[in-house]
C-alpha cells in the first residue's frame, strides 16, 4: 500500500485487510506530514511493515514493485497492490480463500474496480455515508482494472497496478475479488489530495491532472459540492457500511489500535 497523507483513512483499511484474510501489509509512506506516518510508525503489529520515501518526486510503479518482491520476501503466495482507499471485496469467504480458487495456470488475477461517488459530509465516517457508486470513468468510460499476482522475485508492477510482468503471462478474469474505491470522502480531504498530487513530480493521474486545474481556476469546490448531489447512473451499493458498521470496534483490534 502506497500511502501520502491518508491518516483519515489508514486505520480502517489496515483492520480491513487484516481481518478479511491478509497475512502481511507493506506500506509505503511518501512525505506525509498529516499524522499518517506516526501513526503507522506506532503500529505494534509484525503483520504491518512500513517502508518510508521522502524524496520529492513520486515513483509510484517503482515502490509498489519494491512492496511486491518485499511481499515474496516474507513468504507471500499472493501479492494484492491497494492504496489507502481501496478495500478489496471478496465475493465468498475471505481473501486468502478465494485466492485459493483461481486456477493453478493463472499467475494473475482481475480486480474490477467501482469508484464509490461523493456524498455530503455530515460527520459521519466515509463509509456510512457512500453508498452510491459508479463503474464507469467521468467520460462514461468503463474502470480499467487492476491486477493481483502471485508472488515472484522478478515480478515488476506497472503504473496503477493496472499491468504486472515476470509473474507469468494468464490472467484469471473470474470476479473473485471487487476493488471499492472512496477517493473523495470529504471536500477538505479531496482539496489536499488534488493540490499534493497535482504539485508531486511524477503523479500522472489524468482525473488529477483536471482536478487541478480546477483547483487552480477556483472551480474544484462547486464541482465536488454537484457530485454530491448526483443519483443519475448510479448504483446503490451499502456491502462495505453494513460490514465495518458491525465490525468496527472489532476490528480495530485487530491490530492492537486504540480509538
Amino acid at each position: 500500500m502506497l500511502v501520502r497523507d491518508e491518516v483519515d483513512i489508514v486505520d480502517v483499511n489496515l483492520a480491513y485487510h487484516l481481518a478479511r484474510g491478509v497475512d502481511e501489509v507493506i506500506v509505503t509512506d511518501h512525505r506525509s506530514t498529516d499524522g499518517t506516518r506516526e501513526r503507522l510508525d506506532a503500529l505494534d503489529d509484525p503483520r504491518v511493515h512500513v517502508l518510508h520515501e521522502d524524496g520529492e518526486a513520486i515513483e509510484q510503479a517503482a515502490w509498489v514493485t519494491r512492496m511486491a518482491r518485499v511481499a515474496h520476501a516474507l513468504g507471500a503466495d499472493w501479492v494484492l497492490n491497494d492504496d489507502a482507499d481501496e478495500f478489496l471485496w471478496p465475493h465468498a469467504g475471505d481473501l486468502k480463500a478465494t485466492l485459493a480458487r483461481v486456477p493453478r495456470t493463472c499467475s494473475k488475477l482481475e480486480l474490477r474496480r467501482l469508484d464509490f461517488v461523493a456524498r455530503p459530509d455530515d460527520g459521519r465516517p466515509f463509509y456510512e455515508r457512500m453508498t452510491a457508486r459508479t463503474t464507469t470513468d467521468e467520460l462514461g468510460r468503463p474502470l480499467r482494472p487492476k491486477l493481483a499476482h502471485r508472488a515472484g522475485p522478478g515480478v515488476t508492477v506497472g503504473p496503477g497496478s493496472h499491468a504486472v510482468r515476470g509473474a507469468g503471462w494468464r490472467t484469471c478474469r473470474r470476479p473473485l475479488v471487487t476493488i471499492l474505491h472512496f477517493p473523495r470522502r470529504t471536500l477538505d480531504q479531496y482539496r489536499h489530495k488534488v493540490a499534493i498530487g497535482g504539485a508531486t513530480p511524477g503523479y500522472e493521474h489524468k482525473r488529477i491532472a483536471a482536478a487541478h486545474a480546477a483547483l487552480l481556476h477556483g472551480e474544484l469546490d462547486a464541482h465536488y459540492e454537484a457530485e454530491t448531489r448526483a443519483e443519475e447512473g448510479l448504483d446503490h451499493d451499502p456491502r462495505l457500511q453494513a460490514f465495518l458498521s458491525e465490525k468496527w470496534e472489532a476490528l480495530l483490534s485487530t491490530y492492537g489500535r486504540s480509538h
